[in-house]
């Protein structure tokens, strides 16, 4: 598990923490339903998204470099089929 992914959980714990904190302050009228402002709250949701975003580019490019190292290991047994059956000289 990669730090970006850690760092998307914490941060979407925190932005559901404090909206379930905001909720329960608007339905028992207390004064706690503004636990966090409007601009932390939006940063929380930001940060959790560029996260996960950063979380999936990261595996995309694992999962490429995977690919491609597939692929080149692939043609390099085909070559070596195809000498194998050409006729020696």
């Amino acid at each position: 598990m990669s730090i970006a992914f850690v760092l998307f959980w914490i941060c979407c714990g925190l932005f559901l923490v404090d909206m379930l904190l905001g909720k329960i302050g608007i339905l028992s009228d207390d004064a706690v339903s503004n636990v966090v402002g409007d601009v932390p709250h939006f940063l929380l949701l930001a940060l959790s998204a560029a996260f996960l975003t950063a979380e999936c580019l990261r595996r995309e490019a694992r999962r490429k470099a995977a690919r491609a190292g597939a692929d080149a290991g692939h043609s390099q047994a085909q070559a070596n089929v195809t000498n194998a059956k050409s006729p020696p000289n």
